[in-house]
């Protein structure tokens, strides 16, 4: 089962555990609307933000799988929002980290990061297909 890298990776970097957690807020304040999710989730934003930053800073993390997965997660929440210039940024630098990686088959975390990614891909259209394979992230301008 892929949890089983996930939650680990997840563990293991505190800015993914507060992308998580704003992505909980968001759920949360759909079910019910009030001010502490919004507080909440703007907390758990800066702090994915600075450790994102921090990862970005640092060679050897710049394209972890951690790092994509934070930028990911920031790019459904600039969705989310209805910011779609900050969406398409977000999209941009996780294909430029993708395609540095070597493809979404080189993504660690068991497969489960390419599977997300992919489906997120294909749903929202940044990717196209090439040559028959999701294996070449290609950004839909």
């Amino acid at each position: 089962m892929q949890l089983k890298h996930w939650i680990p990776l997840a563990l293991s970097d505190c800015g993914l555990m507060a992308a998580l957690f704003l992505q909980s807020c968001h759920s949360l304040a759909v079910l019910n609307p009030c001010q502490d999710y919004a507080d909440m989730s703007t907390k758990y934003r800066l702090q994915c933000i600075q450790s994102t930053n921090a990862s970005l800073s640092k060679t050897a993390t710049q394209m972890s799988d951690a790092t994509i997965a934070k930028v990911m997660i920031m790019a459904v929440d600039e969705f989310t929002l209805g910011n779609v210039d900050a969406w398409r940024a977000h999209l941009t630098a996780i294909t430029w980290m993708i395609e540095r990686r070597g493809g979404v088959d080189a993504l660690g975390v068991g497969g489960f990061l390419k599977e997300v990614i992919v489906k997120y891909a294909v749903s929202h259209s940044f990717f196209k297909p090439h040559a028959n394979s999701l294996s070449t992230p290609i950004f839909y301008e």
